[in-house]
């Protein structure tokens, strides 16, 4: 790109535009800075425009890096959805997420005898299905009570 490109030309792209304003700060800060004598200047005003120019380029350079960084996290996230879609068909599923219509259960699965197993003795409420009524005084109140001995409250019992 020549230094006649017009920045505000509407065939440039976004890259296009940015690397000519990046190579005009620099051009900016080469003529400033290895053109004069001395170096740096010595005027604060130019001090400023110069630091402010560094810091321009300076962010560039970290944002093209996060950007490098972005890209080589989405590279990977791509082979972990390609891992998993491998694995999805290995299972017969064309999306992992989708998942197989039937079931497969595998032929080699435990089969405990069922009497040898110890009885269940589920508490009261233990199986209860639904959303609970039980209030913080009643949990309380039981906690109270089985620390001094007495009978345990039932839930729905008086609340204070």
């Amino acid at each position: 790109m020549s230094d006649a490109v017009n920045p505000h030309d509407s065939h440039m792209s976004d890259d296009d535009v940015l690397r000519y304003t990046q190579r005009k700060r620099r051009e900016f800060v080469e003529e400033v800075y290895f053109k004069r004598e001395g170096g740096f200047p010595n005027d604060p005003k130019e001090q400023a425009i110069m630091l402010s120019a560094m810091a321009d380029m300076d962010r560039s350079a970290i944002n093209n890096k996060r950007i490098g960084a972005a890209e080589k996290q989405a590279a990977a996230d791509g082979l972990v959805a390609r891992a998993l879609a491998s694995l999805g068909k290995h299972f017969g599923a064309d999306n992992p997420f989708e998942g197989n219509t039937e079931m497969v259960v595998p032929s080699n699965l435990p089969h405990p005898d069922m009497k040898a197993l110890p009885a269940a003795n589920p508490v009261p409420g233990e199986t209860d299905v639904g959303l609970g009524d039980e209030t913080y005084n009643s949990l309380m109140k039981k906690f109270d009570d089985e620390e001094s001995g007495t009978r345990a409250a039932q839930p729905n019992e008086e609340d204070e």
